[in-house]
């Protein structure tokens, strides 16, 4: 069930009427978390509607939870992304979805892969990779024309760089180090490329939204220092990128979990991600900013038969669970009925 975000917690001084300090009144009672409110944006979901996720892990929990709702989503169609140059590309990619040629293919240890593309593409037969590749291209490119969001992620300022090409790639592929350069990418860099993207795909695309986002993961390999240096860049670059492209707006999934829920028990057990809680609350975030209301009314609604679905009964042939089945399938029937635009396909029919 979708709740809303939690409240600011307020705690009155027991001494609040014996002091004159204005902080310890019953008028201004004393907030013990700094709270991100959710922001606001020009367009609003609606159930079923089309959205095209790019970009770092972290975005895939925002696509599982709109994917679960019955929301249109096309995931990751490169597959997990974290440098904003290849993402960039992708979204170039996107707008003119030419399909990829076998040249375009390189062969390494038993599989063949695309340098654009995520290892959960590589494959054995170099056909099978090709298809499953243009399959997802095909399918996120028509998401774009009939959808209403586009949603980046940027997970690190770091990319790769094939020497021997000079391109950056979104994936070394377990290739030798020694054929790669890592390197960090400036804040102009960064909003350049990314501008560039953005504002062809708004003549291009002019119905589509875009909602830029950092990754709220830490990238460990560098140390605190460097991972805040590439995090600073990301988040300096997009709020340049918002301020150029029109359709271009940005959700504090970072600054939520830095800040809001700054505690180690809204972080997983290697301390750098966040946890099942705060992956929720950030959700619920989401939902509060971008969803309509008839689709958090839809969500809600839906609640007790997605529930029903994910249960698995002790006893599946008993006459209690027979009723309950029967009780869930007119419930299904009445919400099929009532929202005819969710994904209804998705829901295994």
């Amino acid at each position: 069930m979708i709740l809303p975000l939690q409240p600011r917690t307020r705690l009155k001084c027991e001494h609040a009427k014996k002091t004159n300090f204005p902080l310890h009144s019953e008028r201004a009672p004393m907030i013990f978390r700094t709270v991100v409110d959710a922001p606001k944006y020009p367009f609003a979901l609606e159930p079923g509607e089309g959205i095209v996720h790019l970009g770092s892990c972290f975005s895939q929990h925002m696509a599982s939870q709109l994917r679960k709702h019955l929301f249109r989503v096309a995931e990751n169609p490169f597959g997990t992304s974290f440098n904003p140059v290849s993402i960039a590309q992708q979204v170039e990619k996107l707008q003119s979805p030419t399909p990829y040629k076998p040249h375009e293919l390189t062969f390494h240890r038993g599989l063949f892969f695309s340098f654009d593309h995520y290892s959960v593409f590589s494959h054995p037969d170099k056909d099978q990779c090709l298809a499953g590749i243009n399959r997802s291209l095909s399918r996120a490119g028509r998401m774009l024309i009939s959808g209403k969001l586009l949603m980046i992620t940027l997970g690190t300022a770091h990319a790769w760089k094939h020497k021997k090409t000079g391109k950056l790639v979104n994936n070394c592929h377990r290739l030798p180090g020694n054929e790669f350069e890592r390197i960090l990418l400036s804040v102009q860099e960064i909003t350049k490329e990314l501008t560039k993207s953005l504002l062809l795909l708004q003549k291009t695309h002019p119905h589509l939204h875009v909602l830029l986002s950092v990754s709220p993961v830490r990238h460990w390999r560098d140390g605190a220092m460097g991972n805040l240096r590439s995090k600073s860049h990301l988040i300096a670059a997009v709020h340049r990128v918002v301020e150029e492209v029109e359709q271009a707006h940005y959700f504090p999934s970072y600054e939520i979990m830095m800040d809001d829920l700054r505690d180690y028990r809204f972080y997983a057990d290697d301390l750098l991600h966040p946890n099942e809680l705060a992956v929720q609350y950030i959700w619920e975030a989401f939902a509060a900013s971008v969803l309509s209301k008839k689709s958090r009314e839809w969500i809600k609604d839906f609640q007790p038969l997605l529930s029903f679905v994910n249960h698995r009964p002790n006893w599946p042939d008993s006459p209690d669970h027979e009723a309950n089945k029967r009780k869930h399938n007119t419930l299904y029937r009445t919400l099929k009925a009532r929202y005819k635009e969710a994904d209804w396909a998705a829901f295994g029919e």
